[in-house]
């Protein structure tokens, strides 16, 4: 009888290990993406970046307006660039200008981080970046800078798969545009 319970202990030991090695196995990047941003947050509010607006100066007395644009966020237009041109998308402290931008197939598109926090593009959907179909990068696809970019810092992609694709910064994903890729 004795023996017979030292093996069921034993293999409820192994199950009991087999199933925490497979959460790892499944959780971890999750687990290194909490671990990322919670140490961009850290690191900001070390700095002291962070600031605390005063609600009722924001919302009572005047409109949030772009410092970049000098328009609202919710009114910042679409722009369709030539060919050629040097095509960046800015992020402020009110978020991404423009929030959609229509491009040609295969053309470069910068994201410059002109906000006083870091900023983090990467595809839809948050937290997977899944949405852009090829996959790679550091969590699902190559749409993703893979890192934060800190003020006046840029990252680059080539958009080359026709279609409309959302984004959003992954350190703050309330923060979303929108490239539509066009022939």
């Amino acid at each position: 009888m004795e023996q017979k319970t030292k093996k069921t202990t034993a293999i409820i030991v192994i199950i009991a290990i087999a199933i925490i090695l497979i959460l790892i196995i499944v959780l971890k990047p999750k687990l290194m993406d909490l671990i990322q941003i919670t140490t961009d947050k850290s690191q900001t509010e070390q700095q002291g970046d962070i600031t605390t607006p005063d609600i009722t100066e924001t919302t009572t007395t005047k409109p949030i307006i772009d410092e970049w644009t000098g328009v609202p966020p919710n009114q910042m237009p679409s722009a369709k660039f030539n060919p050629g041109e040097n095509i960046e998308v800015i992020y402020t402290d009110a978020g991404f200008a423009p929030q959609t931008l229509t491009v040609k197939t295969g053309k470069v598109v910068t994201f410059k981080n002109l906000s006083s926090v870091k900023v983090w593009p990467a595809s839809d959907e948050h937290p997977t970046h899944a949405v852009y179909p090829t996959t790679g990068g550091c969590l699902g696809s190559t749409f993703d800078a893979c890192r934060s970019l800190a003020p006046n810092d840029s990252w680059s992609f080539k958009f080359d798969i026709l279609g409309t694709w959302k984004y959003h910064d992954h350190l703050n994903p309330s923060k979303t545009g929108t490239i539509v890729v066009e022939k």
